[in-house]
């Protein structure tokens, strides 16, 4: 091997480095993170009650009878979960931007 193979081979080795490495950071919740993750949680229920009220007002204008079951109020507690849960994925992409940007 002549000397420009190896400086060839000794140069590619020194230009792979990871591009993201993952520390050992401890894992508590500042106030602020725990206001944030409140607030998006909030912001996505209060999204998911004004899109089914909003919904049951516009079928009440068209003419259609909106008496829901009782059945149908334990039909929406999951989709209520789920929304609640956008708010933990919002506040954790919220985060990420966060540490990105810095």
């Amino acid at each position: 091997m002549d000397r420009r193979e190896r400086d060839a081979d000794s140069h590619g080795m020194l230009d792979e480095t990871p591009e993201y490495t993952v520390g050992s950071r401890p894992r508590h919740r500042s106030a602020g993170a725990i206001r944030r993750l409140l607030f998006f949680s909030l912001a996505s229920i209060w999204g998911f009650i004004a899109g089914v009220g909003g919904f049951l007002a516009a079928m009440s204008a068209a003419g259609q009878p909106v008496h829901p079951a009782a059945g149908a109020i334990s039909g929406l507690i999951p989709a209520l979960i789920v929304a609640a849960a956008g708010g933990f994925v919002i506040a954790a992409a919220y985060r990420e931007s966060k540490r990105r940007g810095k």
